[in-house]
């Protein structure tokens, strides 16, 4: 880690790095700045702190990533988790590479995959606890832990997913112009948490 960087945000600099190692079979596809989290809180990257580092560079070949072994790593390096993390000057980071994780055999390509948001919404049959109801808008009381939007880490089986399958099936207002029966369509309503309470207008 360069004296430029030191005190940077550890996903805004990781993003960085992945998207200039650029080859001719990856070269249209970028790493987002949400897909580098999913790395940091799946343990992918990896920091050695300055007091380690020369010690740690005697030990492998700069030129040669793939040489890290699993003993060096599990030595000398710490798991970055936290994607607020700032870096260090003279630190060392440890990451995959972009051409590694875009390769098809890859088990990080498919945590990247799980962070790319849907184009579509899924209607889902989630019970819903519906306070009131009319052609304009919906209150409902939001069971505890139920996610509200789709998210990383949480593409389905929110409130949003059920609210797409009651719309469409089981609604007496019918779906309005949010949803079409029988589709998975992207909603463009909105959800607003009132004193516990979840309202779509």
């Amino acid at each position: 880690v360069t004296n430029s960087l030191d005190g940077k945000r550890i996903d805004a600099v990781l993003v960085d790095m992945l998207n200039k190692e650029q080859d001719a079979n990856t070269d249209a596809i970028r790493i987002s700045r949400s897909q580098c989290g999913v790395l940091l809180s799946n343990q992918c990257v990896f920091v050695i702190s300055p007091d380690d580092a020369s010690d740690f560079l005697e030990k492998t070949n700069p030129a040669e990533p793939a040489s890290i072994s699993s003993e060096l790593i599990e030595q000398y390096c710490s798991p970055i988790e936290r994607k607020s993390h700032t870096l260090e000057a003279k630190s060392i980071l440890v990451y995959p590479s972009r051409q590694s994780l875009l390769s098809p055999s890859s088990a990080a390509l498919a945590l990247l995959s799980n962070s790319i948001p849907p184009t579509e919404i899924i209607p889902q049959n989630i019970p819903l606890d519906i306070l009131y109801e009319d052609e304009y808008m919906i209150v409902l009381n939001k069971a505890a832990g139920m996610v509200v939007h789709p998210a990383a880490g949480n593409w389905d089986s929110t409130v949003v997913n059920a609210l797409a399958h009651y719309l469409t099936n089981e609604s007496p207002y019918g779906s309005g112009e949010y949803f079409t029966k029988g589709a998975d369509t992207t909603t463009k309503n909105s959800i607003d948490e009132v004193d516990g309470e979840e309202v779509n207008d």
